[in-house]
């Protein structure tokens, strides 16, 4: 019986966690929130004797990402930008055995680094095409360059602008114009089986699936939204009153184990005597 009460005690130890990581996400730019799921924990022999057996507790079956849109918050930003539709951002994450490597995010929050690459806000530089393939590929994308878009000086930019289909261009102090590239989305069979690796950062899996790149506004990927950043898709009302649930839970949890506890010492102090 004592189990029994572990295994709440644990889950609600869980889902408390869960829920504290979306609240303190609350505010964090296209984040979204997971939900923990639970299942019975039977006995081995259920099936073999159905009418005797009976719930041996709960077990934590998943935590799972939650993928609805956030909604969009100006900033009036040229650099900041998000997804109306299907599709994550593509960042550099490295080389592995001589082969660039990639995350993905849906926070649009850009800036551009001292030897002008087009960056997000964790420092990764943001891939794209230089030209912005027809439809789906798996060819892989390259780091934008605005250096080389502003004739080798960061200071001959006057603004960037990336518009609906993800094209980069940059508006010289000459009043020229010059393109940098089109933005690289990312698509996978499965978005659920990304791994999280830190804040908005996300992982290709087993589980996910390879990705498929495609330019913004092309089928299947969404379009761009220039001066707008994603919210987080976590409703703070609605999570407080989930913690509410699970503390409540924790706490009847723990008095089980506690009364259960006691009994046990009763029933052996008891036999000793």
């Amino acid at each position: 019986m004592m189990r029994t009460s572990l295994s709440g005690l644990q889950a609600a130890s869980k889902d408390l966690n869960v829920t504290s990581n979306n609240l303190a996400n609350g505010q964090t730019t296209a984040f979204k929130r997971s939900v923990a799921q639970f299942g019975d924990l039977r006995s081995a022999d259920q099936g073999t004797r159905p009418a005797i057996e009976i719930g041996q507790g709960v077990m934590t079956l998943d935590v799972q990402r939650q993928l609805q849109q956030g909604t969009f918050e100006a900033t009036n930003s040229g650099l900041d930008v998000a997804i109306a539709g299907g599709g994550y951002f593509t960042l550099g994450a490295g080389t592995a055995n001589g082969d660039q490597t990639f995350n993905y995010s849906r926070a649009g929050n850009f800036t551009i680094s001292n030897d002008g690459i087009l960056t997000s806000a964790d420092g990764l530089p943001v891939m794209g095409y230089k030209t912005a393939p027809l439809g789906a590929t798996t060819a892989a994308p390259t780091k934008l360059d605005l250096m080389a878009a502003a004739g080798g000086n960061l200071r001959n930019i006057k603004s960037v602008s990336i518009d609906g289909s993800g094209t980069v261009t940059v508006a010289k102090t000459d009043g020229t114009i010059a393109t940098a590239g089109t933005l690289a989305l990312a698509r996978f069979p499965n978005e659920g089986g990304l791994k999280e690796q830190s804040g908005v950062i996300l992982k290709e899996t087993s589980v996910s699936g390879a990705p498929t790149y495609g330019g913004p506004g092309k089928a299947g990927y969404g379009s761009i939204n220039q001066g707008v950043l994603e919210a987080s898709n976590v409703d703070i009302t609605q999570e407080l009153l989930h913690m509410i649930s699970a503390q409540q839970a924790y706490n009847g949890n723990s008095r089980a184990l506690q009364t259960e506890s006691e009994m046990l010492r009763s029933a052996a102090e008891t036999l000793i005597k």
